[in-house]
Parts: structure tokens; sequence; C-alpha cells
């Protein structure tokens, strides 16, 4: 039986530096404003794409042909692919602090320091960085300061222009589709109303065929199970009837054979008085999915249908909701609400923010929050992007998509010093941590080091010359002053737009120390002879 390849200190050390080296070294180039491109051909026979962000970049690598070295070289790429997925930038950023605080951190190691310690002092200077972070920060307060944040996340002044707008006029929750078009176009759309995605949906109605189904003045009834039984349907109708309005929309999880053929005859029926449609409302399930709850708020109606709920039989009038329209198609329902009950769906969307903030920024429930959000916030946006060629089509959307949850952050919770002198306007607040035992002392002092690399990083990209004379003048000033590489001068970093959002600083730098005290602990690797390779981390 072949025995599995074992590679233990002191060569861990080494082949973890080599494979974190390898891909810092490739994605630090793409940070700041004059990134590298990288040419890369994914197939045999097809031609070369240009790369110039981290995320795209990474997923690329899959081996680097080296299984020793691989071990790091991935734990890199998983971190790069999570910072981007989460919060749509900074993936260079987090390989750049990797790849310093690894170095640093690594040699004392070698020299005796305890692992363990040092990673302690590494855990410290998360909470110092977030904390220094948060006092730099300022809000972002209108459309141009917006665009200009997306400007350093997309490198696009149009899709910057955009975006800015966009979030502007929606706000942080937006939710916000990128629509792939032919021809060369890029534009925006907005849609007024709450949507909600329904899977499937369908109804009973003599346009079912129909793309497309519209109601305006509308009666909702919300049935929170199946509608199966006659006098339930006899009992909307009559409500209905009472409440004289022409259209009755039935959103239940499930119509019984019976129940359509009262549909389809009501809608045979010139002479009816209430045209009748049913719609199959059965929402994906999550744990902060509450589909009838929202609908309560959008149109006034009662949940019926349920155990503890009044049941569908002993409807009311008053029981039945009412929007102004209701778009119905074969993946969405869109509510428009009455104008009256417009300040009570905004507190709805007040109290899922709260609930949202209390969540884990990993929680799956989070994005479900949302986007219950942005559907009590009225609306969602599209935009719509178009290009000559499909790789030029696809790198609009790419960045397109970074840029909106880029963006959102900034909005949310506001932006500090770009291009990592964010980072280095925090160290100063280090001196300020005292009492660590001596190893765990060096640990923040590595962590204090590590931050100066992203603003080296960019200016040697720039090919600034002296970057560290620059960078200790830079440090010298007061916070919100930054190196612009561009013009070479320092700048007021707020007022040039030349900043990063402030959820983004603070998550690079806690990936990037979740990677190296990973790597700092690790002192015995065991290799498999046929590693699994995939394109998603």
């Amino acid at each position: 039986m072949p025995q599995p390849r074992v590679v233990q200190a002191p060569e861990t050390s080494r082949v973890l530096r080599e494979g974190i080296d390898v891909i810092a070294d490739l994605l630090g180039g793409m940070l700041g404003p004059m990134p590298a491109v990288t040419m890369d051909q994914a197939h045999a026979g097809y031609g070369l794409d240009a790369l110039d962000d981290a995320p795209t970049t990474v997923r690329r690598i899959v081996s680097l042909g080296d299984r020793k070295v691989d071990v790091s070289a991935m734990l890199l790429r998983n971190l790069v692919w999570q910072m981007e997925e989460n919060l749509g930038d900074g993936g260079a950023m987090v390989a750049v602090l990797t790849q310093a605080l690894v170095r640093d951190t690594l040699r004392l190691v070698e020299g005796g320091v305890s692992p363990t310690r040092l990673g302690a002092g590494l855990h410290r200077a998360v909470d110092v960085v977030g904390e220094a972070l948060a006092s730099l920060a300022r809000p972002v307060c209108d459309e141009d300061q917006l665009a200009l944040t997306a400007r350093t996340v997309t490198g696009h002044n149009a899709a910057a222009a955009l975006i800015g707008e966009m979030l502007y006029v929606m706000g942080p929750d937006a939710i916000i589709d990128v629509e792939e078009h032919f021809g060369r176009v890029l534009e925006s759309r907005y849609t007024v109303g709450a949507a909600f995605k329904a899977s499937p949906v369908h109804w009973s109605h003599p346009e079912g065929h129909a793309d497309r189904l519209r109601l305006n003045d509308c009666l909702v009834a919300a049935v929170d199970s199946e509608l199966a039984v006659d006098d339930d349907m006899l009992a909307l109708m009559t409500a209905a009837l009472h409440a004289r309005k022409g259209n009755l929309l039935i959103l239940a999880r499930g119509f019984s054979e019976t129940i359509v053929a009262w549909l389809t005859l009501n809608d045979r029926n010139s002479d009816s008085p209430v045209a009748v449609s049913g719609v199959v409302f059965e929402p994906t399930s999550s744990a902060a999915d509450y589909p009838y709850e929202d609908l309560t708020c959008l149109t006034g109606a009662t949940i019926l249908g349920l155990p503890f709920t009044k049941p569908v039989g002993k409807v009311q009038p008053d029981d039945l909701g009412h929007a102004v329209t209701v778009d119905v198609s074969r993946e969405e329902i869109r509510i428009e609400p009455a104008s009256h009950r417009v300040a009570r769906i905004h507190e709805c969307a007040r109290q899922l923010r709260v609930k949202r903030d209390l969540l884990d920024a990993e929680d799956p429930s989070a994005d479900w929050l949302r986007r219950r959000i942005a559907a009590m916030d009225l609306g969602s946006g599209q935009i719509r992007v178009g290009a000559d060629t499909d790789v030029e089509r696809e790198w609009l959307k790419r960045i397109l998509e970074r840029g909106i949850r880029s963006v959102g952050h900034a909005l949310r919770d506001g932006v500090v010093p770009g291009g990592g002198f964010g980072y280095v306007h925090a160290a100063k607040d280090f001196r300020e941590v005292t009492g660590l035992h001596p190893e765990e002392q060096m640990g923040l002092d590595c962590a204090c080091r590590a931050l100066d690399a992203p603003a080296l990083r960019i200016m040697a990209n720039a090919g600034v010359q002296a970057p560290r004379v620059k960078l200790d003048a830079i440090r010298a000033m007061c916070n919100p002053f930054a190196y612009d590489v561009l013009t070479g001068t320092c700048v007021d970093s707020f007022a040039k737009g030349l900043v990063d959002p402030l959820p983004v600083a603070q998550e690079a730098f806690k990936m990037a120390v979740t990677g190296a005290v990973t790597a700092l602990t690790v002192d015995t690797l065991v290799l498999r002879r046929n590693p699994p390779k995939m394109a998603k981390p």
C-alpha cells in the first residue's frame, strides 16, 4: 500500500510561505489604480483572457503543480474568494496582508517564539484595527461620493456613475439585478413595487398562457394553506363582492381541482361582478422567509387558513388586502401598495434592519432579510449591460456586481482612507495597547508592520520612487490624508474620493489574520496522492 507523503517542520514553514507568496505576488500586482493584467488561456485552442481582478484570477488557479505548495496556495485562494463573494472587493488586499503577516511571524517561529502566543497577538490586532478604522470612518453623503467610491472598486467611470446613482436613490439594501443584453448598452431601470420570488408561480386565468398578468385596483386574499373547500371559495368571493372591487387575487400554497374549476367557470362568466385569479404562492423555504407576513404589511390582508388564524370560511371584507397594481409573472409577484400604507411599510423595513444587524455576517438568513427589506422599500432596479464581445460583456457584468455589493456597504457603514492608507493611520493606535505577554506583543508588532504592506505595494505598482519615505510623510499627517499615485501628491482622501468601504477594510484584515494564524500553527502536512481540484473554492 502506498504511503502518504508527510511534510514536517522545518520544511513546513518553507512550503507554506512559498504557496502564499505565489498567489500574493500575482494578486498584489492588481492593487491600485494602475493594476497589472494577467493573461490566461482557460482551455487549449481558446484565445487569451485579460484578467485584472483578484476573484476571477484565483478561480482560474486550481493547482500550482506541487502538492506541498498547493496547500497554502489554496488556503489563500479560498480567503480571497470568500472576501469577494461576501463584500465584493478586497481580495487582493487580503492576499498582500496575509503574505506580510506570514513572512514576519514564521520568521519568529523559526527563532523559537510560540506560534500560539503570536496568534493571540494577531487576534488582538484584529480588534485594535477594527476599532481604529471605525474611528476614521465617515458617512457617504451624496451621489457623487458614492460614484467615486464605486470608481475605486470597478475602475470604470460609466459603471461607477450608474452604481452611485442607483444606490443613492434606492438605499444600501437595494436589490439591483445585472442583466446581460446583446449590443453595446449600459443603462439603468427602476421598477416600482415590492417583488416576491416564488417557485413555482402560475395562475388560473383566461390569460394563464401569457407571460404576465396585470391586475389594477385589486383585492388580495392571503391564504397560508391549500385552498380546497368550496365554501371557502364562496366566502372569499362574497367578501370581495361586498368590498365592491372588480378584481380579486388569491395567493395560496395550492389549489384543489375543484377550486381550479371554480376559477375557470368564473373566468368564462362575463357577467361575474368579480374577476378572480389564483396564484400558487410557495416561496423557497428559509429561516428568515415570511412572505405572508410581508403581504399583510404591504396590502393589509389578514392571513387566513392556519390553525391559529381566522378560517378562510369566515373571511370578511376587511380581511382582504388592497393593492394599486399587482403584476404576476412566471418568476415573481410584484405588488404596488396603496399610498396610505407607505409609512407602515417603511416601519416594517426598519424593524427588519434591526434583526439583520443582530445576525452574523455569514448567517444565510442575512441575505433573505436583505431581500425582504428591499421589498419593504418598494422597489428594485436593473442594470442592462451589453458589449461588442462576450468577454467584455462578462467583464462588465462582473465588475458591476462587485461594485454594487461593495458600495452598498460603504453607503451603510461609511468609508475610510483608501489605497491602504486607512491601515497606515490605524497603526497609530497600536501604541496604546499595553499589558500583553512579550510573545503576544511580538504578534501585535508583526500586525502593525504588516499594515504598511498594501500602501507600499500600490506605490510600487505605480513606480513611485522611495515609497517608504512617502509613507512616513503620510503617517506624520492627520488621518484623512493619502498618497495619490496618479498625481504624485498627498491629498485629503475623502475630498478626492480615494476611499474604501469600512467593512471591506475591516474584513480584509480579519481574513488575513485568519490565514496567517492557520499557516502559523501548522506543523505537519499530510498530502493526498490525488487531491480534489475545484474551480469554485
